[in-house]
């Protein structure tokens, strides 16, 4: 909340200058040159505790707007990241990094699905007097810029929006325009919070024979109570039997919520997977 980056703790500084100095030394840090002997000493830097209370000015901030506020003042994201909500999305669609794409020469030819958010956008006019847009999206591993013309612009211009979390697929080919230097091509763009509901369609749960009780039982039916448009499918296997049985349900369906992934996440008897 914005008055939290004012509150000064009993015998500390305020929130906010805790914060530009912790931002200052994590830069430094990244930039500590190697000691004597070739190796780089790491230093533990303490996070800055974010002070409680509640604000009514700025109770309405969302996420998002909280976390911009972080990077603009320190330079990093602080107490969370705005893909944390996606991870479930990312792990099961993308086959590669923004970080990946310093090497595009290994990506060459292949098909490249990645995610990101628009941390910057432009959106201008050639000389030609024909539009084009660009745009910066950032993953947990780096940032990458992408320009585009034509009619990729006309047709992919509607994301080109800062805070937008997108999932975009392509190919990383030769730019006949410039010297037949690597570009990442785009095939196609949606938005992140669509990408679960409109490609994830069936949700697998493997479970021992023996963890299934009243317990497993009310938490399924506690955190699948929500309709949706995903099959669940759940295989119950013997280990000494060497037996299993899958079973699922014709008539419901159910919404893959976030507190249904964090629980099959969190319990370790269970796997799961979605398609």
């Amino acid at each position: 909340m914005r008055y939290q980056f004012f509150v000064a703790p009993e015998n500390e500084l305020p929130f906010l200058e805790q914060m530009i100095r912790y931002g200052n030394k994590i830069q430094s840090e990244s930039n500590s040159a190697p000691t004597l002997f070739g190796d780089i000493v790491k230093i533990e830097i303490a996070k800055p505790v974010i002070p409680e209370g509640i604000d009514p000015v700025t109770v309405g901030w969302s996420t998002l707007a909280r976390l911009n506020k972080e990077k603009e003042l320190i330079g990093i994201y602080l107490s969370a990241h705005p893909l944390d909500n996606f991870k479930l999305e990312i792990s099961t669609f993308c086959n590669t990094r923004l970080a990946d794409f310093r090497e595009l020469e290994k990506l060459k030819d292949k098909d490249v699905t990645c995610a990101g958010i628009v941390t910057s956008v432009k959106n201008a006019i050639t000389k030609n007097g024909k539009p084009y847009g660009s745009m910066t999206v950032e993953d947990y591993t780096d940032s990458y810029s992408i320009v585009l013309f034509g009619k990729d612009y006309e047709t992919f211009r509607n994301y080109f929006f800062e805070g937008y979390p997108l999932l975009m697929k392509g190919t990383v080919a030769e730019n006949t325009w410039k010297n037949k230097e690597l570009e990442f091509r785009i095939k196609s763009i949606q938005l992140l919070s669509n990408a679960k509901d409109e490609l994830i369609h069936n949700l697998s749960i493997r479970i021992p024979l023996e963890e299934v009780n009243d317990d497993f039982i009310e938490n399924i039916k506690k955190h699948t109570a929500k309709p949706g448009k995903v099959l669940i499918k759940f295989t119950i296997h013997d280990m000494e039997e060497k037996m299993s049985i899958e079973m699922f349900s014709r008539s419901q369906r159910v919404e893959l919520t976030n507190q249904l992934i964090d629980y099959l996440q969190q319990t370790p008897e269970l796997e799961f997977k979605v398609s």
